[in-house]
């Protein structure tokens, strides 16, 4: 309910970008946070944990954020060139349309792409991440494991990490049928 609040204003303020952005923010603001205060001790716990998550997770996102905030808005604007983008023009569709199914998927090819090396940094900067804020987790685990010299678990942690990133470029694989009209897998 939240979310489609959250969309239905931005769509009737005429500020469409942000509304798939913002809106989960805004659900999970309304929902989690009343929710987490209701209990106590739980609410406690759950207020402690979010302000400890804060600054790992501002600093994993806003360094990918920025390269694909720029990829995907000068990959758009060289789409917006293209031949069959001006020639959906010329035949008189609307530039909602000519925008979002013309163009817009040929032009996040390359977002999607760089996303999955975004996730993969992200989880090479965890170990990084987790050193620096002594925040537990996978990455602390696997440096903590390279620093005691425990071979089994630092080999357990990278077959992870590469069957990961494996996964991911299989799932950027089948993202691309959809989104590339040119590829058919049979």
């Amino acid at each position: 309910v939240f979310t489609f609040l959250a969309m239905f204003f931005f769509r009737r303020s005429g500020r469409i970008g942000p509304a798939p952005l913002v809106a989960p923010v805004i659900a999970v603001a309304a929902l989690a946070i009343p929710l987490a205060w209701a209990f106590s001790g739980i609410g406690y716990l759950a207020l402690d944990i979010l302000r400890h998550m804060i600054l790992p997770i501002v600093t994993l996102t806003l360094i990918s954020f920025a390269g694909t905030m720029l990829l995907t808005r000068n990959s758009m604007l060289e789409t917006m060139r293209e031949d069959y983008v001006m020639a959906a023009r010329a035949k008189g569709l609307p530039e909602k349309l000519v925008r979002d199914r013309h163009a817009a998927r040929n032009a996040l090819l390359p977002v999607v792409t760089s996303l999955v090396y975004s996730l993969i940094f992200a989880i090479d900067g965890s170990v990084i991440i987790e050193g620096v804020f002594s925040w537990p987790g996978t990455g602390l685990t696997l440096l903590e494991a390279v620093r005691s010299e425990d071979l089994p678990l630092v080999m357990g942690s990278m077959v992870f990490i590469g069957l990961f990133s494996l996964l991911a470029h299989v799932i950027v694989d089948v993202l691309y049928v959809y989104l590339d009209p040119r590829i058919r897998y049979q």
